[in-house]
């Protein structure tokens, strides 16, 4: 219990009206040369006093000397400025004294410790106040408060404060036993869940009816080398979101169970892999309620009429769980079914009823028509209907469906039923043979060639993957460039050099290295943004001189400029027009360079998904692509349910 010393007969020569606790505002009044003044306070935290309290200064003999409580909290108002001023113990006999105030947007605070007078001195020559000014720091912080004085006793007097030291427990230190270790952390995390409650309320992190509205989650400690975590009951909703955004991240990371498990290895704090891996499971199956997943066989024939709707045309090519199939496939009425209201809700919808629905469909599989014609008939019936139908949400709302193809060149031609690039008839969309492709003046109506896989799709809405062309010619143009240089005596002394430098000016890194097994020349592979450089910037000019040079780098930047244009959504009649002669004048640059055919792309492999094929992998009785479309699903759940890709956190920093 905290006395004072009363060598005078009043507490304060101040007089306070106030109803504290019930309200924590306090007037304070002072009377001098037959003059009130009135000072207001806002008590914020009412701080407790030490055992042994460090007391206000002495200016004068009769001056009253007040203990000063830690971690209080007052606002008041100097100057037509509102203060806030907070104390706290730094030792058991310093104090720090800190007064904080705004000046328009900026937030200005002083700090001492030395006194409460020393502060507001340093506050006062702050705001550029005269040196005459005089003010009392234990008035200003309110110290002399008789109602905070008692409160402050009050509650140091109740039993809650007292802390018995049992003498018969050990140290922690002096346990050896795991068990007798764990018993005693967990008796300090259930006096610790009390002790957290009752502070819950005494701040006030309450709702309206007093209801506590945070939750602890887990609490760390660390041990020597060891480290503790003790884990507070929590929510179920919180910990299935928790573990929802864990998922979606582990899967848009491309993290694996393996990766995950290590991460968690280090991280105790983190969700058990197992429980991942559940939740994983659990949105799979909810999932494949909503868009199923059917495993069928290729090597079997598939019937004309069979329909993904219908069961009586399926059971020839679906498998049970008895056998391997080497497909699989969803509904994509189910898929639209789950997305429809996806896009048409929020504050930016989508879609809008009345909208019609363009779907893209695409692919860069297994380029061979024969398996690709079967695969064509699992979804012809299907979209057949999608097509003329069109779908009807759940609202009742009917969507038309118009439908599109986008891919590389070579895969959209199967899928045209068309013949190869470097065959006669190459065109994707008429006759067009390879003897006349220089003639651009001649005009060939898009007629088509042979029966596309998807009737469905108009001619006119195949579209080449525009990326796919800007790579598959510029590295023709690369190619045709390094070849000529290559001819040159003085390529590997003076110009190979050159060119790497202009390369690192353009920020791409680029080498060129001697193949001795083949006995020539190669160079460091581009990716595609460093590829749009090479077009829009590399001076040809400079390593090729004369007119060849000039009409060479014509071509790279004539070919960007068309790329552009050919990404832009929409395009004008002039537009069009200016694509076909800009398409001629860069027909004439290349004839004049080199007519040398497109060279195929290499394809990456996924690695996420076809790692397991290999080195005794695969050993689920399912195929690969059974679980990329459970990946594909899975999206489709974190779009509907909004699961967050991050949980913000407060970190606050306790000294």
């Amino acid at each position: 219990m905290v006395e004072i010393q009363e060598s005078e007969s009043i507490f304060s020569s101040r007089t306070f009206i106030h109803d504290y606790p019930n309200k924590s505002t306090i007037e304070a009044r002072y009377n001098s040369n037959g003059r009130t003044y009135c000072t207001h306070y806002n008590i914020l935290s009412l701080g407790v006093y030490p055992l042994t309290p460090k007391l206000t200064q002495k200016s004068r003999n009769n001056t009253p000397q007040y203990p000063i409580p830690d971690s209080y909290i007052v606002e008041t108002e100097v100057s037509e400025r509102s203060l806030k001023c907070e104390t706290k113990y730094i030792s058991n006999s310093k104090v720090h004294y800190t007064i904080t105030w705004k000046e328009g947007r900026a937030e200005w605070s002083v700090s001492s410790t030395k006194s409460s007078t020393a502060v507001v001195n340093t506050f006062l020559q702050k705001i550029n106040q005269k040196l005459s000014t005089k003010l009392s720091g234990p008035r200003l912080f309110g110290f002399d408060i008789e109602p905070l004085y008692y409160a402050r006793l009050q509650i140091g007097s109740q039993p809650v404060t007292t802390i018995k030291n049992n003498k018969r427990k050990k140290p922690l230190e002096d346990i050896t036993s795991r068990s007798q270790q764990y018993k005693r952390l967990n008796s300090f995390g259930k006096d610790l869940q009390k002790a957290i409650d009752e502070l819950i309320i005494k701040h006030k992190l309450t709702n309206l009816f007093g209801e506590s509205i945070v939750n602890i989650h887990h609490i760390e400690l660390d041990y020597k080398e060891n480290q503790t975590c003790i884990k507070f009951k929590d929510s179920n909703f919180t910990t299935q979101t928790r573990l929802d955004a864990i998922v979606r991240v582990c899967d848009e990371a491309l993290l694996g169970h393996y990766g995950y498990r290590s991460l968690a290895a280090v991280v105790p704090t983190l969700f058990h892999e197992y429980l991942i891996a559940d939740r994983r499971n659990k949105i799979n199956e909810l999932m494949n309620i909503q868009i199923n997943i059917e495993i069928f066989n290729l090597d079997k024939e598939i019937n004309d009429q069979f329909s993904i709707d219908s069961s009586e045309y399926t059971s020839d090519i679906l498998v049970d769980n008895s056998e391997i199939g080497n497909g699989a496939f969803r509904s994509l009425s189910a898929i639209l079914k789950a997305l429809i209201p996806v896009w048409k809700t929020g504050k930016n919808p989508v879609i809008i009823p009345g909208d019609t629905l363009f779907i893209k469909l695409g692919g860069d599989g297994k380029e061979n028509y024969e398996v690709l014609a079967k695969v064509g008939k699992l979804f012809a019936s299907q979209l057949a209907d999608l097509k003329e139908n069109g779908i009807i949400d759940n609202d009742g709302i009917y969507w038309s469906i118009e439908f599109y193809f986008s891919g590389d060149w070579r895969f959209t031609y199967l899928i045209m039923g068309q013949n190869a690039p470097n065959s006669e008839y190459f065109c994707l969309f008429c006759e067009y043979n390879a003897k006349s492709r220089y003639n651009m003046d001649l005009a060939w109506p898009p007629t088509g060639n042979t029966k596309a896989l998807f009737s469905v799709i108009d001619l006119l809405n195949y579209i080449p993957d525009e990326l796919h062309l800007l790579l598959r010619i510029l590295d023709v143009l690369m190619e045709c460039l390094f070849k000529d240089l290559f001819k040159k005596n003085d390529f590997e002394r003076n110009l190979k050099g050159r060119i790497e430098k202009k390369m690192s000016d353009l920020n791409i890194h680029f080498k060129f290295y001697y193949n001795s097994a083949r006995s020539n020349w190669s160079w460091t592979s581009l990716i595609g943004p460093n590829k749009k450089k090479l077009l829009q910037h590399f001076p040809v000019s400079e390593f090729i001189s004369g007119i060849c040079g000039i009409n060479i780098e014509n071509l790279c930047r004539k070919f960007y400029q068309l790329y552009e244009l050919l990404r832009k959504p929409t395009h004008t009649e002039e537009e069009i027009l200016k694509f076909e002669e800009d398409a001629k004048i860069g027909r004439d640059y290349h004839l004049d360079y080199s007519q040398q055919v497109v060279s195929k792309k290499n394809h990456n492999q996924v690695k996420l998904f076809f790692g397991g094929t290999t080195m005794g992998g695969c050993k689920k009785q399912k195929p690969v692509v059974y679980d990329i479309l459970e990946f594909e699903n899975r999206q489709i759940f974190y779009l509907i349910n909004g699961t967050p890709t991050e949980i913000t956190c407060k970190n606050i920093n306790i000294s």
